[in-house]
C-alpha cells in the first residue's frame, strides 16, 4: 500500500520533446492547478510565436496532444496568446489548459502494473476502520554566530484513515479508500478533503477506466457527496512507480460534505464506515450499472446539491426516473408497466387501426388524414401506465411503504421539471420537498442494491434512522 501523493509537485516545469510545439519557441512548459481544479499551461519565449495555433482564444475543442520528453499532455487548448515588443525585441506569452498530462517513471515495458491509486478531492470526514502509520520529517533551523544549523527529526504519525473493501471480481480484487493528511498533498494549493482510492489487481487484471468510474459513482452515492479525481499513480509490485497522470477534474454537486443516505457501520456509528457493510452494496452496484444506468442516476442526484432550489427536485426526480425505467426494462418486470397484456393490446390495436383507416377514407375528414395518422402512431403509448401511477407502483413493487411525504416529493419533481412558478415565501417548503425526494431516491437505490441498512430520513427534523421499508416522516415527526 503506497500513500505517497502524486510524485511531481505542482507547479511543475515539463520538458517538451519538440521545442516550440506549444506555440512559442520554448523548450519547457509550466503546468499548475487552478483553484477550480483544472490544469493550466503557460510558456513564454523570445519571438512572435505561432499565431495560427492561437487563432481563436477561448475556443473549446477536443484539444491537441503535446509530446513531453517522458510523457505527454492531452487535451491542450490555447486560451490566450500575446506578443510584446520592446525596441527590436519581441517576447511571446501563451496560456492554455489541458485535460491531463502523464509522466513515465519506469521505462521497463515489462513492468506489470499491480495497483492503481487515484488521488481525490472532497473526501468527507468519517470514522474509518483501519489506520496508516506514516513518518513526518520535521526540520528545525537555528542561527549560531554567522552559521545556520539545520536539524531534522522524524515524527511518527498514525490514525484511522481508510477502509478496505473486498470485492473478489475478475478485474478488481479489492478497493481501499481513505483520507490523506493535507501536508502530504503536493498540488500547489489547498485541496479540500484530500484522499485516495486504491484498486488492487484481480485474477484477470486491473479495472479499466469505465469500472473505476463506476466505483467512484457508487462511493459518491454512499458518501452523499461528489469526488474529484485529481490524477492517478500506477505501481508495479513492491510499490515501484511506473506512471503518473494528472487530470483536470470536476466535483459533481460541488465541494462540501453531503447527506449520506444510510448507516454504514454495524455498531451504529453514524459517521462510521465498514468495509464489510459496503462490499456487497458496491458489488451489486457494479453488477446493475450496465442495465440500470446507475452512474447517470447518481450524477444527476449529486447535481441537485448545488442547483437552484427551484430545479433541485428536477435533477433528483430525473435520477429517480432512471431507476424506475431500469427496473421496468427488466424482462421479469416489463409487463407491470403496461395496462393490458401485450397480446390483448395487439388485438385492441388491430381494431383501433381498422377504425382509423376507415376514418381516413371519409371525405369529411380527408383534410385531416395526416393528423389521423399521427394519432395512430401514438397508439403504442396508450398501453403504458402513466408516470404518476408507475412511480407509486414502483415503490410498491420494491416493498417500500409510502404516504403523503413521498407523494409530495414526487410532485415536487413534476413542478421542477415543468418550471412551474413559486413564490419566495414557499422556499422552505421547496427545500423540504427536495430533501424528501433526495431521501426517497436513496431508499430506492439502496433497495435495488439489496442493502441491509437503515436510511437517514432527511424529510424529518433530526434526520432519524428508519428501516428501508418504513415510510418517511413529515417535517417535525
Amino acid at each position: 500500500m503506497n500513500f505517497e501523493w502524486l510524485p511531481a509537485p505542482l507547479p511543475q516545469d515539463l520538458a517538451l520533446s519538440t521545442p516550440g510545439s506549444i506555440g512559442v519557441a520554448s523548450n519547457t512548459v509550466k503546468v499548475y492547478r487552478t483553484p477550480n481544479l483544472e490544469l493550466a499551461i503557460e510558456a513564454d519565449a523570445d519571438g512572435d510565436g505561432k499565431q495560427e495555433e492561437a487563432a481563436v482564444p477561448g475556443t473549446r475543442s477536443t484539444g491537441a496532444t503535446l509530446q513531453l520528453v517522458r510523457g505527454e499532455i492531452t487535451g491542450y487548448k490555447i486560451i490566450h496568446h500575446k506578443t510584446e515588443t520592446k525596441g527590436e525585441r519581441k517576447h511571446s506569452f501563451i496560456k492554455g489548459e489541458a485535460d491531463a498530462f502523464s509522466l513515465l517513471y519506469n521505462p521497463d515495458a515489462q513492468a506489470e502494473c499491480s495497483t492503481i491509486t487515484e488521488w481525490l478531492a472532497n473526501v468527507p470526514r468519517r470514522i474509518w476502520e483501519r489506520r496508516t502509520d506514516r513518518q513526518k520529517i520535521i526540520t528545525t533551523r537555528r542561527q549560531r554566530d554567522d552559521a545556520g544549523i539545520e536539524n531534522q527529526s522524524k515524527s511518527e504519525m498514525f490514525g484511522a484513515d481508510y477502509i478496505q473493501i473486498e470485492l473478489g471480481l475478475p478485474n478488481l480484487e479489492s478497493v481501499l479508500i481513505g483520507t490523506v493528511p493535507p501536508e502530504f498533498v503536493t498540488e500547489g494549493l489547498k485541496i479540500e478533503g484530500p484522499g485516495f482510492v486504491e484498486y488492487r489487481r484481480g485474477p484477470s487484471g486491473l479495472p479499466d477506466e469505465s469500472l473505476r468510474r463506476t466505483v467512484i459513482r457508487a462511493i459518491e452515492f454512499l458518501f452523499g457527496s461528489g469526488l474529484g479525481v485529481l490524477g492517478r499513480s500506477e505501481f508495479a509490485s513492491g510499490d515501484r512507480l511506473i506512471r503518473a497522470e494528472y487530470t483536470s477534474t470536476y466535483i459533481p454537486g460541488g465541494v462540501g460534505a453531503g447527506h449520506r443516505p444510510a448507516l454504514l457501520h454495524p455498531e451504529n456509528w453514524q459517521d462510521g464506515l465498514s468495509g464489510a457493510t459496503i462490499a456487497p452494496i458496491l458489488r451489486r452496484f457494479i453488477e446493475l450499472e450496465p442495465s440500470y444506468d446507475l452512474n447517470k442516476a447518481v450524477w444527476l442526484y449529486l447535481h441537485g446539491r448545488n442547483s437552484p432550489l427551484e430545479m433541485a427536485a428536477g435533477y433528483v426526480g430525473a435520477a429517480f426516473e432512471i431507476l424506475r425505467r431500469g427496473f421496468y426494462e427488466q424482462p421479469e418486470n416489463e409487463a407491470r408497466s403496461r395496462l393490458m397484456p401485450k397480446d390483448r393490446w395487439q388485438l385492441v390495436g388491430k381494431e383501433v387501426r381498422r377504425l382509423f383507416a376507415d376514418l381516413a377514407q371519409r371525405e369529411t375528414l380527408s383534410e385531416y388524414s395526416d393528423e389521423i395518422q399521427e394519432v395512430e402512431r401514438r397508439l403504442a403509448e396508450l398501453n403504458k401506465v402513466s408516470g404518476t401511477k408507475l412511480s407509486r407502483l414502483f415503490l410498491s413493487d420494491l416493498h417500500l411503504q409510502y404516504g403523503d411525504v413521498e407523494i409530495k416529493a414526487l410532485q415536487a419533481r413534476n413542478e421542477a421539471a415543468h418550471a412551474m412558478r413559486f413564490n419566495t415565501s414557499e422556499g422552505f417548503e421547496k427545500l423540504w420537498a427536495y430533501r424528501a425526494l433526495q431521501t426517497l431516491f436513496g431508499r430506492v437505490l439502496l433497495r435495488l442494491l439489496a442493502a441491509q441498512v437503515h436510511y437517514f430520513d432527511y424529510s424529518t427534523v433530526g434526520h432519524p434512522l428508519r428501516a428501508l421499508e418504513t415510510q418517511q416522516g413529515a417535517m417535525g415527526t
